[in-house]
């Protein structure tokens, strides 16, 4: 039965023309935008998986933990977007049809934080990976090194250099 969110959603795309004839306009969905769209594609790809391999799977491809995954499968099992038999468990896609929902403020806010996270340099591209630039040496002087060491830093590496070079 379909729900009251995904009915008016249709309503909404209903656009009337001067003829009154109804023309629906068809919104296509990557539902590989989300954890949840990753994992039923995959089960759909690869029907009668257990619950191992996908997470195993989710976990190379797209770093997935195991625990989020088999969180993610136990949720998508209870809302019928995939069924378990056997034992183990093995999982089928359902002809049931996922579409995210793009007005969640929970998703809004978690591509926000993506964004932040990418824009601030913690989250490489896809497209290549950025390298960060490393400051060269600073080269002084013997004795401007000295200078700053404290007495005890200096008898700890007049030991060490003792036990490198032996007594002289």
């Amino acid at each position: 039965m379909p729900d009251l969110r995904s009915e008016l959603s249709k309503l909404q795309q209903l656009h009337f023309d001067d003829e009154q004839s109804v023309k629906a306009v068809i919104v296509e969905h990557d539902i590989t935008t989300t954890k949840t769209g990753k994992i039923l594609q995959y089960i759909g790809d690869h029907p009668g998986s257990t619950r191992a391999q996908i997470s195993k799977a989710m976990e190379e491809r797209y770093g997935m933990s195991p625990n989020n995954t088999g969180s993610v499968i136990s949720q998508m099992e209870i809302k019928s977007f995939v069924t378990a038999k056997g034992s183990p468990k093995t999982y089928t896609r359902t002809s049931k049809v996922y579409h995210p929902d793009p007005d969640n403020p929970a998703l809004a806010a978690a591509r926000k934080k993506l964004a932040e996270k990418k824009a601030a340099g913690l989250i490489p591209s896809k497209k290549y990976t950025p390298v960060r630039a490393v400051p060269a040496p600073q080269h002084s002087s013997v004795q401007a090194i000295v200078d700053k060491l404290t007495v005890g830093q200096a008898r700890e590496i007049y030991e060490e250099l003792k036990k490198l070079f032996g007594d002289s």
